[in-house]
């Protein structure tokens, strides 16, 4: 079971540790809430395999990819992942970026270029970035790039991100969640693991 978990650059949780943590995400995944042991303070409320079944980053994030830094050629990594078996390809490994894949038809967010521009991905660990990241999270693999990614996460996404403090403040002024209000910033969430359908009026916890 552990072979299961290894990742390059990874470290190994102890057979009791992957035990506890599985059985307590299953039950806590049943419950409709994403908890990590490890690290209570990220709390996505989707999983990867939600992600992509929703629809983001217009079906490509998993398309071949060049480091502009090193010149590597990344393909098929999404190989690795078997809850993506039973979502289609063009969900997720598409050429070329369609809007319409994703859940709100906008095209949100900056280039891969770009992303290696600022320093946000350590090619060394998730050449893709963010998601790869938590696809391998999710799975069970820990790095040292965790707390970075987990800061990254909480500045963006979680209940005092700027993201999604904004939108939540605006629900509360509505009363509603209105789906159709700030729908580019939701788009957004949803690639850092936030489905803002299920956030409610007049509080920040999902």
């Amino acid at each position: 079971m552990l072979s299961n978990i290894s990742r390059q650059n990874g470290t190994f949780l102890s057979m009791y540790q992957f035990i506890f943590y599985i059985c307590y995400r299953r039950i806590l995944q049943s419950r409709m809430k994403i908890f990590f042991p490890d690290h209570p303070d990220f709390q996505p409320n989707i999983s990867p395999q939600q992600m992509f079944k929703i629809g983001i980053m217009g079906g490509c994030y998993f398309r071949p990819i060049t480091s502009p830094d090193t010149h590597k050629t990344y393909n098929r990594r999404h190989l690795k992942y078997k809850f993506l078996k039973n979502i289609p390809l063009n969900k997720y490994a598409r050429v070329d970026y369609d809007k319409s894949i994703n859940l709100y038809k906008v095209q949100v967010g900056t280039s891969y270029e770009f992303w290696m521009k600022k320093g946000w991905i350590r090619e060394d660990v998730d050449p893709y970035g963010w998601i790869e990241w938590y696809c391998n999270f999710w799975q069970g693999r820990r790095t040292p790039d965790d707390l970075r990614q987990i800061k990254r996460w909480k500045n963006i996404a979680g209940v005092n991100g700027r993201f999604r403090k904004q939108l939540q403040n605006k629900i509360n002024k509505l009363g509603v969640n209105d789906d159709s209000v700030y729908i580019r910033m939701r788009q957004t969430l949803l690639h850092w693991g936030v489905d803002t359908r299920l956030l409610k009026p007049n509080t920040q916890k999902i």
